[in-house]
């Protein structure tokens, strides 16, 4: 920028953001600072303290513990924070859980069996009926 500077006395901007390839906007543009600290310091302090106590809770459970604890706190502040301090968890990968399945056939009787157990109140207290299914191929 400070060629720029030099060369604006002798040259027009306008042709000089042409030549460089800069705009006039990137020319003037002055990136501000932000003076509002828009998080309270013992918020985010508390933040940091229930994910260093609780290190396989998310950004999730932490707000929701935030929550219940009467803070009100964005979600996304909440995950920025952690991001911003190293205490995200990495997002969990869910792959193939019902795309393949492994059901095995059977090829003759007795190989395949199946259960299920029911809970059935009575009047002297409850009874489990079992059932087992042998599934021949």
């Amino acid at each position: 920028m400070m060629v720029l500077d030099d060369l604006k006395d002798q040259i027009p901007l306008r042709e000089i953001s042409r030549i460089s390839g800069i705009s006039l906007s990137g020319y003037y543009y002055r990136p501000r600072k932000r003076h509002v600290q828009r998080l309270d310091p013992s918020t985010r302090e508390r933040i940091k303290d229930i994910a260093s106590e609780r290190p396989t809770y998310g950004y999730r459970r932490v707000w929701a513990i935030l929550r219940n604890q009467g803070t009100k706190v964005n979600r996304k502040t909440v995950r920025k924070v952690l991001k911003n301090s190293n205490l995200s968890l990495p997002a969990s990968k869910h792959r193939g859980r019902t795309k393949t399945r492994n059901l095995y056939k059977p090829k003759g009787p007795d190989q395949l069996w199946e259960t299920d157990i029911t809970y059935i109140p009575t009047e002297s207290g409850m009874t489990y009926l079992m059932c087992i299914i042998v599934i021949a191929g």
